[in-house]
C-alpha cells in the first residue's frame, strides 16, 4: 500500500529510496551511490499524502537553494510530477517528458516515475529503467571522473 509507505516515511525517518526499495529507488542506487545525494523539495510530508501546498514548497525553497549551493549538481532527477513541476517547469508532464534532459543554467534536470508510482503501477518500471540507463550515458558523458575505470 503505497499510502502506508508514504507515513511510513513520517514517522519512521526513512526516506522514500529505503521504503521503495523494490522500485525505482533500487536502480538509483546501482546507478553510483557515493556520487548521489537524494533531497526533497518539501522537506516534510503534507499530512494524509496529499501534494504540497504551493505555501509548503516555498516555506522549503530556501534550504533546496542551499543543498544547490553546497552540492553545485552537475545533473539532478527529479522523482515525480510534484519535483519535476517545481525544478523543471510547472508544465511539465511525467508521463510525456520523463527522461529528458534539460539545461537549466548549466545544470541538467531530468524527471522519471516517482517510486510510489512504480509500486501502484509495476508496468512503469520499464520507463523508468530506460530513464534511468539514458542517466547512465549522460553521466558518462559530462561527469568523466564518476566511472573512470583507470
Amino acid at each position: 500500500d503505497v499510502k502506508t509507505t508514504q507515513t511510513s516515511t513520517d514517522v519512521f525517518g526513512r526516506t522514500y529510496e529505503q521504503d521503495a526499495s523494490g522500485s525505482g529507488s533500487g536502480i538509483i542506487v546501482a546507478q553510483d551511490s557515493k556520487n548521489i545525494y537524494i533531497a526533497s523539495n518539501v522537506k516534510c510530508r503534507p499530512p494524509e499524502n496529499r501534494d504540497p501546498a504551493p505555501e509548503e514548497s516555498a516555506a522549503c525553497l530556501p534550504w533546496l537553494r542551499m543543498q544547490f549551493r553546497l552540492l553545485r549538481p552537475k545533473i539532478v532527477v527529479c522523482l515525480g510530477r510534484i519535483a519535476a513541476q517545481q525544478m523543471i517547469g510547472k508544465d511539465f508532464s511525467v508521463t510525456r517528458d520523463h527522461g529528458k534532459f534539460f539545461d537549466k543554467q548549466g545544470t541538467l534536470f531530468m524527471a522519471t516515475l516517482h517510486p510510489a508510482a512504480l509500486l501502484r503501477n509495476p508496468k512503469s518500471k520499464i520507463s523508468a529503467f530506460e530513464d534511468f540507463v539514458a542517466l547512465r550515458e549522460k553521466i558518462e558523458q559530462v561527469c568523466d571522473h564518476t566511472y573512470n575505470r583507470s
